[in-house]
């Protein structure tokens, strides 16, 4: 079981990164990458969740436990484009400087 996890460990940094450096192979170059890369790694990371929590081992509680969390983000990510115009009125004297109290 050891002699596994130490050859897991690099199988499972390069399997990460090969899909970022194909992703990033696909722009032109001097592009940002940065938006491209997070889009790639989370699908990485949630078909990666989606195979784990299919099986009976125990790394299945922590996919479904990721996948929870991504389902949640999603759905922070919808009211905070829903309600963006809100926010940006009540942000906008923190950006102007003037902040409505004084410390």
């Amino acid at each position: 079981m050891p002699v596994a996890i130490i050859v897991a460990l690099p199988i499972a940094a390069v399997a990460l990164h090969v899909p970022l450096f194909l992703a990033g192979l696909a722009l032109p170059r001097w592009t940002p990458h940065e938006s491209l890369h997070a889009k790639v790694l989370m699908t990485v990371l949630a078909a990666l969740s989606l195979w784990f929590a299919q099986h009976d081992q125990w790394p299945r509680f922590i996919a479904w436990f990721f996948l929870g969390i991504l389902a949640l983000n999603g759905l922070a990510a919808f009211v905070a484009f829903a309600l963006r115009g809100t926010m940006q009125r009540a942000e906008r004297p923190y950006r102007e400087g003037a902040a409505p109290f004084a410390i």
